[in-house]
């Protein structure tokens, strides 16, 4: 009985490290999505200053008659294409700061910000590692498996204990 208790014991433990690793997961992928949310912010409000810049110059070359009225109204218009490609931006970095937020159990009004500028490159194994090697070891390192494995002993030290309990008085 204390066999098949211990066994049930690591089955569940197992279990709850696969649970917290889906939550990281979960959270780690919401964090990189704020983090791409907010490169592409950054991204469209450079786009936005230069459209501006571009239609300061156009509008003063017209103003002159060095340039064409047209070519300032089609940076005008590209400027407005610019500005809503920024709202939008900003609307994805609300998002997925809403959706981290949530992960994190925090007030979906909390504004998070990701800590780096830009994405930093991860290199979780070598490179030069085998691939079939990494394979067999995150086959036999899932949480799951040893859960499954402890519940199958559980299993076997009931059964035992069930075979022999008729000899016992």
């Amino acid at each position: 009985q204390p066999l098949a208790a211990r066994q049930a014991a690591l089955a569940r433990r197992h279990a709850a490290v696969a649970v917290t690793n889906d939550a990281l997961l979960r959270t780690t992928q919401a964090y990189l999505e704020l983090q791409r949310a907010a490169t592409d912010l950054a991204i469209s409000d450079e786009a936005r200053a230069n459209s501006q810049h571009l239609v300061n110059l156009t509008a003063a070359y017209a103003e002159t008659s060095q340039g064409l009225v047209a070519d300032a109204d089609r940076a005008r218009a590209e400027l407005s294409l610019r500005a809503v490609d920024a709202l939008r931006s900003q609307e994805a970095v609300q998002v997925a700061s809403a959706r981290l937020a949530q992960l994190l159990r925090l007030s979906p009004c909390v504004q998070l910000t990701p800590i780096d500028d830009a994405l930093v490159p991860i290199e979780p194994v070598p490179l030069d590692a085998c691939l079939g090697e990494l394979v067999a070891e995150g086959l036999t390192a899932r949480p799951e498996v040893g859960e499954n494995r402890h519940l199958v002993e559980e299993a076997i030290a009931r059964m035992r204990r069930e075979r022999y309990s008729v000899l016992l008085p």
